[in-house]
């Protein structure tokens, strides 16, 4: 790209076996999907080859953005400033290359990149293009996008070999038998945000519910179906479909992430929502030993949920059809025996995929931000 070309870094040394300062941008550095994406990499950063700086928008003090700041080499706030003061601190910080965290969401500041702030800007967990002739690179990996995708983007798409990475669930609840065994009926499950429920998934969701005799369906999302209000709007929405209030299940418990983890106990089969998958619910069931049936969309956050299936080798999971998406459902539900078996093996296929690679995925993202520099530097 011409604009990797800007003269702004003149004075900068070239040297392309330097050690690399690296700048990540983001509000979402505690207990957030993305957050949860990030911390395995840089904890698994090599010292020898990256400082890590991290500008942070938070807004939320944890136990997890405690670790951040003790993984940070610099770890700067950014609250209260305008976008031009946060890229002339990365300036002056003589940062190499600024990685903007999922910059259309929450209170992330993608703009600042408008400023050039660093030799090298990239978007990493962002749902499409940022628009800006700024941004260089586009992170993403050959499933997400292959390559013939006719998605658009105004950066230029790096394949990594794969994106997502979260740490080995280790620290999980236990697995629990499966649900059915003892309820008589199967249970399928959300946990994503409620307004990627769209109609069409809601239709969709209704007919798997008259396709399988006696199941139910178990929503929840943090502690939005604690108000009886939205229980009601949401009885409301599946009654058109034929699904009566008795085959649906609302938790509304918003604890700790240990307790929220334990509802997937209550879950045969969690089904993922579209064209909007889920990313950390996939990778959460999953670690539950709860088998996660996705429809693959066309995009990027149409392939995400799909993705991560293909990462534990659970492509027959996914669907390219409604009719397929009901098929797998009924196919699931109609095995309790392999269903059984498939629980009590999911957390160790996922902990051995490459979703839990902290270190492999480190030196592949180090191997990429070293031949980005070293484009940089010979232009």
């Amino acid at each position: 790209k011409n604009n990797i070309k800007s003269d702004k870094f003149v004075t900068r040394n070239k040297d392309i076996n330097r050690r690399l300062r690296i700048g990540y941008l983001s509000s979402d550095f505690h207990a957030h999907p993305v957050g949860f994406n990030i911390l395995p990499l840089l904890r698994n950063h090599d010292a020898e080859e990256v400082e890590i700086y991290i500008y942070s928008e938070n807004e939320i003090a944890d136990s997890i953005s405690k670790q951040f700041r003790a993984i940070a080499d610099n770890w700067q706030p950014t609250n209260q400033q305008s976008d031009a003061e946060i890229a002339q601190k990365i300036e002056d910080d003589k940062v190499d290359i600024l990685i903007s965290l999922a910059g259309r969401f929450n209170a992330n500041r993608p703009t600042v990149a408008a400023y050039r702030a660093a030799p090298i800007q990239i978007s990493f967990h962002d749902c499409a293009t940022s628009g800006l002739s700024e941004m260089d690179f586009w992170l993403t990996d050959e499933f997400l996008h292959p390559l013939n995708s006719n998605e658009l983007f105004t950066e230029e798409l790096y394949h990594l070999p794969i994106l997502y990475q979260f740490d080995p669930p280790y620290n999980f609840p236990a697995a629990s038998t499966l649900p059915a065994e003892e309820n008589g009926f199967v249970t399928f499950g959300c946990f994503n945000k409620p307004e990627k429920i769209n109609d069409s998934v809601l239709e969709l969701w209704a007919q798997i519910l008259t396709t399988v005799s006696n199941s139910k369906l178990f929503l929840k999302y943090g502690a939005y179906f604690n108000d009886p209000v939205l229980i009601k709007y949401w009885q409301d929405k599946f009654k058109p479909f034929g699904i009566s209030e008795d085959r649906l299940i609302f938790n509304g418990l918003n604890t700790n992430r240990q307790n929220h983890l334990a509802q997937y106990q209550h879950i045969d089969i969690a089904l993922d929502p579209f064209p909007f998958n889920g990313a950390t619910t996939t990778f959460e069931a999953l670690a539950m030993g709860v088998p996660v049936i996705a429809l693959r969309g066309h995009n990027f956050v149409g392939r995400v949920a799909a993705s991560l299936l293909n990462a534990v080798k659970l492509n027959r999971l996914s669907a390219d059809t409604h009719t397929q998406y009901i098929n797998v459902a009924k196919d699931l539900a109609s095995d309790i025996n392999g269903l059984s078996v498939l629980r009590r093996s999911l957390r160790q296929s996922l902990i051995q995929s490459p979703l839990c690679h902290g270190k492999s995925y480190a030196e592949n993202l180090e191997s990429a931000y070293r031949r980005m520099w070293q484009l940089w530097c010979s232009n």
